[in-house]
């Protein structure tokens, strides 16, 4: 299907989530020549998918991309990804509310100077979200697990297996079944991690 290319430099999609047959969502970045990249955001009406305006937090000459998108409604979408700085990655999470996309403040577990990114997000009710991605902590690499309680994102203590582990998947049924998979290990090759919740 054809698709909006904001950018003159660089266009790519990395996630979608369908609503229904008239509304899904799909999440990226773009950049034009010589310039930072933004977050790309497009929406499908049911004849055309369109570019909807989204923040990019990240300011000039920072890098700002999104990885995955989940949504309860046409009212309710949330997307996840990451700000890339000269100090450092942070976490990225926005929120459709029906009428425009805006930043929700996030755990950057690592702290603001080390890489934080988030690769996946699944979403149960407006009161229950999962985001999931990692960290450095300083000596490797360790997962997040982010929650959405209907106030605010918290940060949620994982098993830390291995000197290195990370996740790229997360999916759920409901507040009390949610599946998370990545990898972990200490030597290559890495081994496959599934955690569950709750």
């Amino acid at each position: 299907m054809p698709s909006p290319s904001p950018g003159n430099a660089f266009n790519d999609l990395n996630g979608v989530r369908v609503v229904s047959a008239s509304d899904a969502w799909a999440v990226g970045d773009y950049a034009n020549g010589g310039t930072s990249k933004k977050t790309l955001i497009l929406h499908w009406d049911g004849a055309a998918w369109k570019q909807v305006i989204s923040p990019s937090p990240g300011g000039s000459g920072n890098d700002n991309y999104l990885f995955a998108a989940a949504a309860t409604s046409a009212h309710d979408v949330w997307a996840v990804g990451e700000i890339v700085t000269s100090t450092g990655i942070r976490t990225l999470i926005l929120r459709w509310n029906g009428s425009k996309w805006a930043r929700v403040a996030s755990p950057d577990p690592g702290g603001p100077a080390k890489d934080n990114r988030l690769n996946a997000v699944a979403v149960t009710s407006t009161s229950g979200a999962w985001a999931v991605g990692s960290y450095e902590n300083g000596t490797g690499q360790r997962n997040i697990v982010l929650h959405w309680d209907g106030r605010r994102w918290v940060h949620v203590a994982t098993p830390g297996l291995g000197t290195s582990n990370g996740l790229s998947g997360v999916a759920a049924t409901s507040a009390s079944t949610v599946w998370a998979v990545g990898f972990f290990g200490t030597t290559v090759p890495l081994q496959a991690l599934a955690l569950h919740c709750c």
